[in-house]
């Protein structure tokens, strides 16, 4: 099945769980919730959606400068911007990582070191997550009842847990690497050894507290901002449910069956939330509002891109 086919599947799929979902909504509800929002939180939670994005691209900063690139954290925090704004037109939930990528295979790296650069932010930003989705799984087991979705999540994390174990131990990696070597003469393997090589390079463990703080923060700014929206929205909930179910929609968007998560995500939101007492429009609007807050935050990335390429021409 070609790459067209599979795109079309995941926009229909995501256009048939919005329809479902809306069937299932009380527009006159919805219209009551949105009507009266506070605008404070509404500014507090994309103040947080930035304070993400700049943590993020901090910690991008940090690991390239172990391949010997460096340059001011705002050049940093703009591509990430611009990133951002591209990667909304991605037919995928990591769009901005691909456009990441792609904008620091433009510098003085090369694309391998990109790729490994953006796999290595990805191992340690998706720490904090799945960490919270294990521990909040057995909180959601006992408020769901649902096998089927804490099985999901249990093995996740286990798998993503495996990987990280893997991610940062140079001894395994190393062991790999030479059992490849023997291979060499086939392409595939020297593009594997290449990208093993350019990993290990990244493995500087005098950085990993510094790595893995920067990341629960920038995780936290992200479970945080969900909650104020969800304040501007006069919902009121325990922050616990947040801190459980935010990372759990989060993992369970990453299953590839959607375009950039549309549909699972508000779908998820609906699910766990209306487990705890909220209404399904709660739920529903606290999705799309955050997701709107979102896109309006990339789009600063467009604006971003535009002034430069304008500045460009004059040039």
């Amino acid at each position: 099945m070609n790459r067209k086919a599979v795109y079309y599947l995941k926009l229909i799929f995501s256009l048939a769980l919005l329809t479902y979902l809306i069937t299932k909504v009380d527009f006159y509800s919805l219209y009551a919730i949105l009507r009266d929002v506070k605008y404070f939180f509404l500014f507090c939670a994309v103040t947080l959606i930035f304070a993400d994005i700049a943590l993020n691209a901090y910690l991008i900063k940090v690991i390239v400068s172990m391949k010997n690139y460096d340059d001011s954290l705002i050049k940093f925090i703009e591509m990430y911007l611009v990133s951002g704004f591209w990667g909304m037109m991605l037919p995928s939930s990591m769009g901005t990582d691909v456009a990441v990528t792609y904008r620091l295979s433009r510098t003085s790296l090369s694309g391998v070191d990109s790729i490994t650069s953006m796999i290595a932010l990805r191992v340690f930003t998706s720490l904090p997550l799945f960490v919270l989705a294990f521990l909040g799984s057995f909180l959601t087991y006992s408020v769901l009842k649902h096998n089927a979705t804490v099985l999901y999540i249990i093995v996740s994390c286990l798998l993503y847990f495996s990987l990280f174990a893997l991610m940062i131990n140079r001894n395994i990696l190393n062991y790999i690497l030479n059992k490849f070597v023997r291979y060499e003469h086939y392409r595939i393997v020297r593009k594997i050894i290449e990208f093993k090589k350019s990993y290990i390079q990244l493995q500087n463990h005098r950085l990993l507290p510094k790595l893995l703080t920067v990341s629960f923060v920038s995780k936290g700014a992200s479970v945080l901002s969900v909650f104020f929206v969800a304040l501007a929205l006069n919902i009121n909930t325990s922050p616990i449910y947040f801190l459980v179910f935010v990372p759990t929609v989060i993992v369970i968007t990453m299953v590839p069956v959607s375009v950039a998560g549309i549909g699972v995500r508000e779908a998820s939101f609906v699910y766990l939330f209306s487990q705890v007492g909220m209404m399904p429009e709660m739920a529903f609007s606290i999705s799309i509002i955050t997701f709107f807050l979102i896109l309006l935050v990339n789009m600063t990335g467009g604006v971003i891109y535009l002034k430069n390429t304008l500045k460009y021409r004059e040039v």
